[in-house]
């Protein structure tokens, strides 16, 4: 059963992208890419500037490529040809175990793919970012994050798809 209180969702409008728009589904809760060899990433509708947030993803191969999600503070660039974490405000796990900060790889945590479901801890009292693979905790990917309104995002390509929670379902 899904709670019907107000829910963060996927945002309809605050995206960029080298691809057609990304599709949104399931009460704007599934992102999906709409081209293959393209990237899109899309933001949530809700931002929080103080203490614990969590939210997870369930990742859908559709084609090859890499895809990540993660968290951004301040508004989502414009630039097109940036994946999710190379620019200095975007901070991503990416599914070839690595993350992402200003343009800067670092091996993290394991690979991900087809049904894995991907969680996103956000401390902001504690200045601290961790990821789970299937409820596994990766360790702390970030810690010295700087304050400001942060946003879950997204980052696709190829025709794959995140289905994410915030807390709608159990």
């Amino acid at each position: 059963d899904e709670d019907t209180a107000n829910y963060c969702v996927l945002s309809p409008i605050n995206y960029r992208t080298s691809a057609p728009t990304p599709q949104l589904s399931n009460g704007n809760l599934t992102f999906k890419q709409t081209s293959g060899g393209s990237s899109s990433i899309g933001a949530a509708t809700f931002g929080v500037t103080s203490g614990k947030w969590y939210y997870e993803a369930t990742y859908n191969v559709s084609g090859g490529g890499t895809s990540m999600l993660g968290w951004f503070y301040g508004q989502l660039s414009s630039a097109t040809a940036n994946d999710l974490g190379f620019l200095f405000n975007e901070y991503s796990y990416r599914n070839n175990a690595t993350k992402y900060n200003n343009n800067s790889g670092v091996a993290y945590g394991a690979t991900w793919g087809n049904g894995d479901v991907l969680g996103c801890a956000l401390d902001l009292d504690a200045g601290t970012m961790t990821f789970y693979k299937n409820n596994i905790s990766q360790g702390v990917a970030y810690t010295s994050l700087p304050a400001g309104t942060w946003t879950p995002g997204f980052d696709t390509y190829n025709s794959n798809s995140f289905d994410v929670n915030f807390g709608q379902r159990p």
